[in-house]
């Protein structure tokens, strides 16, 4: 579903949904880091490049649960693959 685990944001263009998750894969899985550091580490990503653009965020606290949200729907999905 995500693709290849991405180490960082390329390009210029705001990330999607899919380099977000993909970028988390890559701190959590290839990075050994917590599932809650990796989320942190991932928003605070995707936070710069949404400053640099001057678009307005939401609190980050409410980021974090969004991907949290966007993780756990993962799970379900990969969980109910067969």
């Amino acid at each position: 579903m995500t693709g290849k685990p991405l180490e960082k944001f390329h390009g210029t263009t705001l990330p999607t949904t899919r380099k977000v998750m993909s970028v988390y894969f890559h701190h959590h899985k290839d990075m050994k880091l917590s599932q809650k550091d990796a989320v942190i580490l991932t928003v605070r990503q995707v936070c710069d490049i949404w400053s640099k653009a001057r678009i307005p965020m939401a609190e980050e606290r409410n980021i974090v649960r969004k991907i949290e949200l966007l993780l756990e729907k993962h799970r379900c999905i990969y969980r109910n693959k067969n």
